[in-house]
């Protein structure tokens, strides 16, 4: 591993292999090469020490830049246990960050179970739960690198924050409208709406008719926005229209992601 200094805040790695390790499954190595923000990068070997703390207390986690998730199994009958273990491999983080001169920001700091209905009103006498000096008790959603997860794991509050997001980007685009062009139009719609309603779009694939009926409102709203039609527009029913049903772009991406990896990229633990 080679680091060039591309720019003052860029580092670039080169003849760099990776590859990647679920149990006893690898994947071949393959060769790499990126370009970092220096301070990304930098960050990222500064807290790899913290994996192994967490690792030490036998729980499953993800390190994304700043963001740390830790991720344990609850059962009813070890509830109390799993939870005190949990209490001190966070207390353990927090010691980890004062010693390395970070904070732990335990203001962001969210925590969740997802259940079902009737699992949940057994671990409720458990909580609120007292984990560094704060009163915890299970968030009804967090939002997990842009995607917002619930308790119940249907991603109801998920659509529903796309869509009032997309619904005012939809707005201020129909106020500018007519003073700009078509081209200009789908390039604002696909940066600004389009983006929001495919990111990680493949999380919703089977959710109930209902919820993918309120992203195509979204969509059919914003085709009359950058077309300029009228709300009940013939044009609309076209053949080219229904092919952009949301439905069908869940499963492009589903396809998409099978074919790289049945042809393109082939790790041995897919």
């Amino acid at each position: 591993m080679v680091w060039s200094g591309t720019t003052p805040t860029r580092i670039r790695l080169i003849n760099r292999f990776q590859s990647i390790k679920i149990g006893i499954y690898f994947q071949k190595q393959c060769l790499y090469f990126a370009v970092f923000p220096k301070a990304l990068l930098l960050f990222t070997l500064y807290t790899t020490s913290l994996s192994s703390l967490t690792h030490s207390h036998k729980f499953d986690h993800y390190l994304y830049a700043d963001d740390t998730q830790v991720y344990i199994s609850l059962s009813t009958a070890d509830t109390d246990l799993s939870l005190k273990q949990l209490g001190d491999c966070i207390s353990d983080i927090s010691g980890w960050m004062t010693n390395n001169k970070l904070r732990f920001n335990a203001n962001k700091t969210d925590f969740i179970i997802i259940v079902t209905s009737r699992q949940r009103c057994k671990l409720t006498p458990f909580f609120p739960r007292n984990i560094l000096s704060h009163s915890i008790t299970p968030s009804n959603t967090v939002r997990n690198l842009g995607v917002t997860f619930d308790r119940d794991f249907n991603f109801r509050k998920h659509v529903s924050l796309t869509c009032r997001s997309c619904f005012y980007h939809i707005c201020d685009l129909r106020r500018i409208r007519r003073y700009i062009s078509l081209s200009v139009a789908k390039t604002i719609a696909t940066a600004f709406i389009t983006s929001r309603l495919d990111y990680c779009n493949s999380l919703l694939y089977n959710i109930p008719s209902k919820d993918i009926l309120k992203l195509q409102c979204v969509q059919n709203y914003l085709v009359r926005v950058v077309k300029r039609s009228p709300r009940f527009s013939v044009r609309l029913l076209t053949p080219c229209s229904i092919s952009h049903h949301f439905s069908n772009s869940v499963l492009l991406t589903i396809k998409l992601f099978l074919l790289e990896i049945l042809h393109i990229y082939f790790p041995n633990f897919l």
